[in-house]
């Protein structure tokens, strides 16, 4: 005798990453379709996000669908946020096995782990909202290099990676880029004062595996 049974078409799987280390989002995010209350199969431990952290969507029709992530009339959720529009997926999909990616970034004030070399940073001048930021070893920044963007008050939050190789005094030097290079970075303080050296451009010193708050004056 076989037994009868549901059978469940997969129309997707989407994963949200971290943008700096391309893991995946370790908190269950409240992902489902735009104007909709369609939400992602359950995984056996009863959660929407899968052990893999993808979340798979069955049993779709053909067309466009939106995919939310955030919570409605709010910009971020927990330690996370987007660059990015909201995904649109187009159904059929050529492989459905096939993970989508999208990228969250952390917010200025979120968490960072033990060990994880990280600014958290404020511009300071007279327009440093929605700035692009990049951070990396000096002459080592492209179009390529991982970004964020600054928030209302000019805050926000790197994360370095973690093969950046300290100098002889056990320190990193590193260069800040802001707005694609358009705006002039004229040096910057740590806070507090003794957890770094001022500086006057564009370099300066931090200690791996920490967390440094550093204010940049930029114009």
């Amino acid at each position: 005798m076989i037994s009868e049974g549901w059978v469940h078409r997969l129309a997707f799987s989407i994963r949200f990453d971290n943008h700096f280390t391309g893991r995946s989002i370790s908190e269950a995010l409240p992902v489902r379709l735009d104007d909709s209350f369609i939400q992602p199969v359950l995984s056996p431990m009863g959660s929407h996000r899968q052990s893999d952290g993808s979340y798979r969507f069955i049993n779709l029709n053909t067309g466009v669908y939106q995919v939310r992530w955030l919570p409605t009339l709010q910009n971020s959720y927990l330690d996370w946020m987007s660059w990015q529009e909201n995904p649109q997926i187009t159904l059929p999909v050529a492989d459905p096995m096939v993970l989508i990616r999208q990228d969250l970034w952390p917010t200025a004030n979120a968490s960072v782990a033990p060990g994880l070399t990280a600014v958290r940073g404020r511009l300071t001048g007279a327009s440093v909202d929605d700035l692009i930021v990049r951070i990396g070893i000096p002459g080592s920044i492209n179009a390529s290099t991982r970004f964020t963007r600054s928030d209302v008050n000019g805050d926000f939050l790197y994360l370095l990676p973690d093969a950046l190789t300290p100098n002889a005094i056990g320190k990193l030097l590193l260069e800040i880029e802001v707005d694609d290079g358009v705006a002039n970075v004229n040096g910057g303080e740590f806070v507090p004062a003794i957890s770094g050296s001022v500086f006057v451009a564009d370099q300066f010193l931090v200690t791996p595996g920490k967390c440094s708050r550093v204010i940049f004056q930029i114009s």
